[in-house]
């Protein structure tokens, strides 16, 4: 029973990376995988239904405003472009708002309710097979926690673009599953001796892991944390929605800490790689 449990609440770091169970250090590659029809129908299940969710993710953004700014271009496109309803007429001090200016909304309704299907059948999935993941318990209450938060901006069409910002999460968790779908083997990325296409691919796939990684979840959503708390509440725009906002932002520290903590257990233990003397090895690579 123990052993069990111990399994099911193992770390994150520990489920999709080759960890030594001596040292705790960081080795090659990913886990071996053995053929598991259960958790290969969910894997496949994921790597297919999060496609079109972040497609509809991308469509409601303005790119060029996006990427390049456009604060100061004026709110036309977010007037009536969140999904439905008549917002009225938006201030300057709304587009200064960090994303909510290339927020576009166009294809909201579809976006929203794509996300709430998935999580609810993925939520329904894990709980009727729960071997079809290692940490079932973690999923539920992830998946939970989620769709309250989804509650949130539906109800605040003015808050829809924070909904656009965190599910942008969803692209690094489809190269998460990936990592293991298309490398049951366990190659090491840098290996020289594989393929070339399965070479090219685990390569690919590990790199924009890292790059969503660390962009996403490092980067993007402390950074969300910070507007939601700094920005929007000195905002004019949104004082009658504040208390929102504040739910919103208690959610938001949740998935920042847990991002965190699996951004540490990551790093420690390639820090014990590299104590081992291992970091130098091209082999090595993550």
């Amino acid at each position: 029973v123990y052993n069990r449990k111990n399994n099911h609440r193992r770390r994150l770091v520990e489920q999709h990376f080759k960890i030594d169970k001596e040292s705790k250090a960081l080795l090659p590659g990913v886990p071996v995988h053995d053929d598991d029809l259960a958790r290969d129908l969910h894997d496949f299940f994921n790597l297919i239904i999060l496609v079109p969710i972040v497609v509809l993710n991308v469509l409601n953004w303005d790119w060029e405003k996006l990427l390049f700014g456009g604060r100061n271009r004026g709110t036309n496109s977010m007037n009536g472009g969140m999904g439905g309803g008549d917002l009225g007429n938006h201030n300057n001090d709304l587009a200064e708002i960090p994303f909510s200016y290339a927020w576009t909304g166009e294809y909201y309704t579809l976006f929203f309710w794509s996300t709430v299907a998935y999580f609810i059948i993925d939520l329904a999935w894990v709980c009727i097979i729960p071997k079809c993941v290692k940490s079932p318990s973690t999923i539920v209450q992830h998946h939970l926690a989620v769709l309250f938060y989804l509650i949130l901006p539906h109800f605040t069409p003015r808050a829809r673009f924070l909904m656009g910002v965190c599910m942008s999460v969803e692209l690094n968790t489809w190269f998460l599953i990936a990592r293991r779908v298309f490398n049951k083997q366990g190659f090491s990325p840098w290996k020289l001796d594989i393929p070339y296409f399965v070479s090219v691919r685990v390569k690919l796939i590990s790199i924009l892991f890292y790059i969503t990684w660390i962009t996403i979840r490092c980067g993007i959503y402390p950074y969300l944390l910070y507007v939601m708390i700094f920005t929007i509440h000195r905002s004019k725009e949104y004082q009658d929605i504040l208390h929102i906002i504040k739910i919103g932002a208690m959610m938001q520290f949740i998935f920042v800490c847990l991002n965190a903590k699996w951004s540490l257990d990551l790093l420690n233990s390639k820090i014990r790689q590299w104590k081992k003397g291992n970091g130098t090895k091209i082999e090595s690579g993550l």
